[in-house]
């Protein structure tokens, strides 16, 4: 399990179609820094810093080949209380923190050791079954990170990836699981360059 960031590595970046594409986690947004190997102005040269630190972060992931879902799924109380559980914990940490601190709550998660732990898809349809209670579509800013969370607490060790794609911009993160996308396509995520993955 990665360990949580110090405070110098809160900005992360990666080349996407030769430009350089930057989370700023502690600002909650992304900037790009066109063609940065034309120019070398101060940020430029952070930037590329911001990218090795990444890359180091990010040598122990794997693009996903395989997604799992809530197909032939069974909720269990338990198993939808916790989903509850992580749906308003995101959300309030959304609302009344900042990123950083939501960032820092999926860090210091560490995988739960119960004794019982129910099939992923189990915890997928549990999660699927209280998802609507709240009132927004289907946004990755809450869904991913309250899935990594449940799967957290049950003893799976579930990323949360943090990645974009250029023209058009989009940002998009989800959870992972070794190999495996939870809860959406893999081919969906496969048109995002990632650039952080706790």
């Amino acid at each position: 399990m990665p360990q949580p960031h110090s405070p110098d590595l809160r900005r992360h970046a990666a080349e996407i179609d030769g430009d350089l594409v930057v989370l700023d986690v502690d600002a909650d947004r992304y900037y790009l820094v066109p063609n940065p190997a034309r120019t070398s102005t101060r940020s430029e040269r952070q930037a590329r810093r911001d990218q090795a630190s990444s890359a180091q972060v990010l040598a122990c992931w794997t693009m996903p080949t395989a997604s799992v879902g809530a197909a032939d799924g069974r909720r269990t109380l338990d198993a939808t209380a916790n989903a509850l559980f992580c749906l308003l914990t995101v959300s309030r940490l959304l609302r009344r923190r900042t990123f950083a601190e939501l960032v820092t709550h999926i860090e210091q998660t560490s995988p739960s050791s119960r004794r019982r732990r129910p099939r992923v898809e189990d915890l997928v349809a549990s999660f699927a079954a209280v998802r609507p209670l709240f009132n927004y579509g289907r946004i990755c800013r809450l869904d991913a990170p309250a899935l990594c969370l449940l799967l957290r607490r049950y003893g799976f060790g579930a990323r949360l990836v943090f990645a974009a794609r250029l023209r058009p911009f989009a940002a998009h993160r989800w959870a992972q699981l070794d190999e495996a996308v939870v809860n959406e396509p893999a081919d969906a995520v496969r048109q995002y360059t990632p650039i952080l993955a706790i």
